[in-house]
C-alpha cells in the first residue's frame, strides 16, 4: 500500500480523504521517525499506536496491523452494544414507541378540539342567522307598508304599528350582538396578519368600517328615515325602497360572511343555501312592494319600471346559485313549495302581466291590493319554511359535531392513557418470546433468500419453456385445415382449435360462456356408448363417419369425422361476468376425453380467406416509418389515433422475448384499449369488442394473442381513414404539383 505525502494535502485514491485525516495503526518499532497522534489515541483500546505518515509510503507489515487494529475495533464496539442489558433495550424501544403514540394521541385530541371549537362556531352562527331573519322579515313589512302609505293607501297609525314590531326585532339584535361581535373577533383573530389589521376576507366593506359599525349606521339613521316616510318626503318610491334594500342586503352579507368562515364544508354549503333563499325572498318582496306602488300610484315611472325588471332578471341568477349549493332534499323541498306550486305562480304571474298592461293604459284591474299582499305573502311564508328547514339542518350539524368531538376527546385521552400502560406491560413479558424468535429469523434469512433466488430462477425459466411449448402445440393446432375439438365425457368442448371457430362461425364466449356441447353441432354424434366401452376396455378403435354439421347461424354442411378417446387432466372452465375461473380441484385426477377431427366435406366452407391487396398496402405502409408517423398524425387530428397506437402496442408485445414481460404488455394493453372504462376504447363494432375482450383477458402472454383483434383493426382502418388518407395525400400531391 502506497502513501502520498500529507504535507501537500493530497488525497488517498481509494477513498478520496486527505491523509492528513488517516489513522494509521501499527506496532510500536521504536522507529525515532513516528510521531504519535495524540488527538486520536482515545478512539485505541488496544496496545497499537496512532500515527499519521508522513513519508510517502507504508510497508505491508504496518498495512496489515492497521486492518488488524481497525477489526478489532469494530467488534469490540458490537460486543459492547451486545453486552447493554435487554431490559435496557426493551427500555428504549418502549419508550420510543410511546412517544410515537403520545405524539399520535396529542394530534388526535388536538384534532377533536377543533371540531369541538367548530360546532361552538356554528352554534354561535346558527343563533345569530335566527336573529337575522326575524329582522329581515319584519324590515321587509315595514317596507311595504311605508310604500302604501305615501300613496295614501293606510294609515300612519297603522305603519306605527309595524315601526315597533322592528324595533323589537332590533333589540333582539341588539342582546345578541356579544355573540356576533364574538364570532367577527374570532374570525379577525385566525386570519389577521397582525395586530390592528383587518382580516384578509372577501366581506369587506368601504374603508376601515366593519359590519357592527355598518348595522349600527342604519339603527341610528331608522328614525330620520321614518320620519321623512312620515312627512311623505320621497319624490318617487325608489329612493325609500333603496334604504331598506341596502340595509337587507347588509344583513345578508353578514350571512354569507359567516358561511364562508366555517372549516366545516357541510355547513357552509348548507349555510350558503340559507343565505340564497334569503336573497330570493328578498327579491320575492321588493316585487311585492312595487306592484302595490304600481297599481295604488295608478303610474309606473321608469325608474321604477327598470329596477323591477332588474330584480325579476336577479331573481334568476340567485336561483341559480341556490340550485349550485343546496343539497337534494333542499331542492326537493323548495320545489314542491314554491316552483311547483303551478296554481299560486300562475297567479302571481298574472297579477305581474296585468299590472304592467293595464296601469300604463289607465284600465281596470280585477283584483285589489290585498290580493297582491296576500298571494305574494303566501309564496314569501313557504319560503320562510324552507328558511326553518335550513336552519334545522344547521343545529343537526352542530349537534352531531359536538357529540362526535367530545366523544372522540374522551376516547382518545382514555384509548392513549391505556394503550400507554399496557405497551409496558407487554413489552416486558413478552420481549424475550419476540427477540429469540427474531434473532433465529435473522441466522436462516441469508440462506432462505439464496434459496428462493434460486427457486425464483428455475420456476421462471420452467415457465418460460412451458409458454413455448405452449406456443408451439397452438401453432401447429391452428395451422391445421381440419376442425380440432376436445370435449369431456359429458360431451361439453373443453378445447378446439381455430379452424373450428372459422368453420362452425362461434366465438371463445360461446364455447365457455353457453357450455356448448358437441351434439349441438354434430347431433348424430353419439358418443356416451363409447365412452362406455373406453371405460371398460381401456381403448377403443372407431371408424371414421360421415355426418351433417351445424354452424352458429343453424346451416348445415356435410363433415368427416376422426375419433379417439384418451385420459387427461382437464381444468374446470367456468363462466362468471365474461371472466374465465380457472379450477385446479380436477388436476389430481385424470378424466376421460374425446379428441374429435372434423374434415368439411364441403367446399364453400373449407374455403381460405386471403388478404386483400387493400390490406397488404396498408402493412407495407405501417412498415415504413415515415409514412406511419404521416399517417399516424393525419389519424390524430381526428382524434382516432387510438387504433394505429394499439397496431404498435402489438407489435411491441410480439418483439418481446420475456413470457413475464408480454404478460405485462398484455395488462397494459388491454387497461388501455379493451376494458370497458379504458381511457383509449378502441374504434371497433361492440360485438367485436366484446368477442375479444373475452379471449384477451383469459389469455397469459401467448404470442399470437392479439391476431385476430389485430386483423379487425387493420381491416376497420383500411375501409375508413386508411382510405381517406390516401386521398388526401393524393390531394396533397396533385396540389404541390
Amino acid at each position: 500500500m502506497s502513501v502520498v505525502s500529507s504535507s501537500n494535502q493530497s488525497t488517498s485514491p481509494s477513498n478520496n480523504i486527505p491523509l492528513k485525516d488517516v489513522i494509521i495503526l501499527k506496532k510500536s518499532t521504536g522507529n525515532s521517525n513516528s510521531v504519535v497522534s495524540s488527538e486520536r489515541k482515545d478512539i485505541c483500546d488496544s496496545t497499537h499506536c496512532l500515527e499519521i505518515i508522513e513519508n510517502e509510503s507504508m510497508d505491508d507489515d504496518t498495512a496489515s496491523s492497521c486492518k488488524v487494529c481497525v477489526v478489532k475495533q469494530a467488534h469490540t464496539a458490537a460486543l459492547v452494544f451486545e453486552a447493554i442489558p435487554l431490559s435496557v433495550k426493551l427500555v428504549f424501544i418502549v419508550f420510543f414507541a410511546i412517544v410515537s403514540m403520545v405524539v399520535f394521541g396529542a394530534l388526535l385530541i388536538a384534532q377533536s378540539a377543533t371540531v369541538l371549537k367548530s360546532a361552538q362556531y356554528i352554534d354561535q352562527v346558527s343563533r345569530v342567522s335566527l336573529i337575522f331573519s326575524e329582522l329581515v322579515n319584519e324590515v321587509q313589512t315595514e317596507r311595504t307598508l311605508s310604500i302604501k302609505y305615501t300613496v295614501n293607501w293606510t294609515t300612519w297609525d297603522q305603519v306605527a304599528i309595524q315601526f315597533n314590531k322592528t324595533d323589537a326585532a332590533i333589540q333582539n339584535y341588539m342582546k345578541e350582538a356579544s355573540t356576533w361581535n364574538s364570532v367577527v373577533k374570532n374570525t379577525e383573530d385566525e386570519e389577521g396578519d397582525g395586530e390592528g389589521q383587518t382580516p384578509n376576507s372577501q366581506f369587506l366593506f368601504e374603508g376601515n368600517t366593519g359590519y357592527s359599525s355598518l348595522m349600527d349606521y342604519y339603527i341610528k339613521s331608522l328614525s330620520a328615515h321614518r320620519e321623512n316616510i312620515k312627512n311623505r318626503q320621497f319624490p318617487t318610491t325608489l329612493p325609500l325602497m333603496q334604504w331598506y334594500i341596502d340595509w337587507i342586503k347588509n344583513i345578508i352579507d353578514g350571512l354569507f360572511f359567516m358561511s364562508n368562515e366555517s372549516d366545516d364544508s357541510k355547513f357552509k354549503s348548507v349555510h350558503m343555501s340559507y343565505g340564497h333563499v334569503m336573497r330570493l325572498k328578498e327579491i320575492v318582496n321588493v316585487r311585492r312592494s312595487l306592484l302595490i306602488y304600481f297599481m295604488l300610484n295608478n303610474k309606473i315611472p321608469v325608474d321604477t319600471y327598470n329596477y323591477f325588471q332588474y330584480a325579476i332578471s336577479k331573481f334568476v341568477v340567485i336561483y341559480d346559485q341556490f340550485d349550485i349549493t343546496a343539497d337534494q332534499p333542499t331542492r326537493d323541498l323548495y320545489a314542491k313549495l314554491i316552483t311547483e306550486n303551478y296554481e299560486l305562480e300562475n297567479l302571481l304571474a298574472q297579477f305581474e302581466s296585468s299590472i304592467l298592461t293595464v296601469v300604463p293604459a289607465q284600465g281596470k284591474l280585477n283584483f285589489t291590493d290585498d290580493d297582491i299582499y296576500n298571494n305574494f305573502t303566501i309564496k314569501i311564508n313557504n319560503m320562510r319554511t324552507v328558511e326553518y328547514y335550513l336552519r334545522n339542518a344547521t343545529d343537526a350539524i352542530s349537534a352531531n359535531l359536538r357529540g362526535t368531538s367530545t366523544g372522540a376527546l374522551i376516547g382518545y385521552s382514555i384509548s392513549t392513557v391505556f394503550v400507554f400502560v399496557v405497551s409496558i406491560v407487554i413489552a416486558l413479558i413478552f420481549a424475550r418470546a419476540i427477540i429469540i424468535p427474531w434473532k433465529r429469523l435473522l441466522r436462516s434469512q441469508k440462506d432462505r433468500t439464496k434459496e428462493l433466488t434460486t427457486s425464483y430462477t428455475q420456476l421462471n425459466l420452467l415457465l418460460e419453456r412451458i409458454s413455448a411449448e405452449e406456443q408451439k402445440t397452438r401453432k401447429i393446432l391452428n395451422s391445421m385445415d381440419d376442425a380440432l375439438v376436445t370435449t369431456n365425457s359429458q360431451g361439453q368442448i373443453v378445447h378446439c382449435n381455430d379452424t373450428f371457430y372459422k368453420m362452425f362461425k362461434f366465438t371463445e364466449q360461446d364455447i365457455y360462456g353457453l357450455n356448448l356441447r358437441i351434439q349441438q353441432i354434430i347431433p348424430n354424434l353419439e358418443l356416451t356408448e363409447l365412452f362406455k366401452q373406453f371405460n371398460s376396455l381401456d381403448t377403443i378403435i372407431t371408424p371414421d363417419k360421415e355426418l351433417k354439421a351445424l354452424t352458429k347461424v343453424g346451416t348445415d354442411f356435410p363433415v368427416r369425422v376422426s375419433l379417439n378417446f384418451c385420459r387427461m387432466y382437464m381444468n374446470d372452465l367456468t363462466s362468471k361476468d365474461d371472466t374465465i375461473i380457472l379450477s385446479t380441484e380436477k388436476l389430481v385426477q385424470q378424466e376421460q376425453a374425446c379428441i374429435i377431427l372434423i374434415h368439411s366435406l364441403s367446399d364453400r366452407v373449407n374455403a381460405v380467406e386471403k388478404e386483400s391487396p387493400e390490406t397488404i398496402e396498408f402493412k407495407q405502409m405501417f412498415n415504413n416509418p415515415l409514412k406511419k408517423l404521416d399517417f399516424k398524425e393525419y389519424c390524430r387530428r381526428f382524434k382516432t389515433d387510438e387504433n394505429i397506437s394499439f397496431l404498435e402496442d402489438v407489435e411491441i408485445y410480439k418483439n418481446t422475448t420475456s413470457l413475464q414481460e408480454r404478460a405485462q404488455k398484455q395488462t397494459e394493453i388491454y387497461n388501455l384499449y379493451l376494458k370497458p372504462e379504458a381511457k383509449r376504447l378502441l374504434n371497433i363494432s361492440k360485438e367485436q369488442l366484446a368477442i375479444n375482450n373475452f379471449r384477451i383477458s383469459k389469455g397469459l402472454g401467448e404470442i399470437e394473442l392479439f391476431d385476430s383483434l389485430e386483423k379487425t383493426v387493420i381491416e376497420n382502418l383500411v375501409h375508413d381513414i386508411y382510405k381517406r388518407w390516401k386521398e388526401h395525400e393524393k390531394s396533397e400531391m396533385h396540389h404541390f404539383i
